[in-house]
């Protein structure tokens, strides 16, 4: 009986030990951002798993609420020196549901 190793059971032992070894990236991943992931949930944040389990990308949603101030174009002054009263010199805006509803042109009726 020949028992030569194919070439496709080749590629089922190699896939089965890359499942293997990306589950266990990922459990250790678990383990080592256990703490930084419960912060982060408690926040109310964003989590992305990177690098087969082995990173994390945190984000804070709010940040889609936030807008360049459209009297100084972000640069939180409109002349040197004089603070844009509209952001209070941060060169930033919350958007709200009706500042977004003022932005959007409207159609004539």
């Amino acid at each position: 009986m020949d028992h030569r190793i194919t070439h496709a059971s080749h590629r089922k032992v190699y896939l089965r030990l890359l499942t293997w070894v990306r589950a266990r990236l990922g459990l250790c991943g678990e383990r080592i951002f256990a703490a930084s992931d419960n912060a982060a949930r408690h926040h109310g944040w964003q989590i992305a798993v990177t690098q087969a389990g082995l990173g994390r990308r945190y984000r804070d949603p709010r940040f889609d609420s936030l807008a360049a101030c459209p009297p100084c174009g972000g640069r939180g002054a409109r002349t040197p020196g004089d603070p844009c009263r509209a952001c209070e010199g941060t060169g930033r805006v919350t958007i709200t549901a009706r500042t977004a509803a003022q932005a959007s042109p409207r159609r004539p009726a």
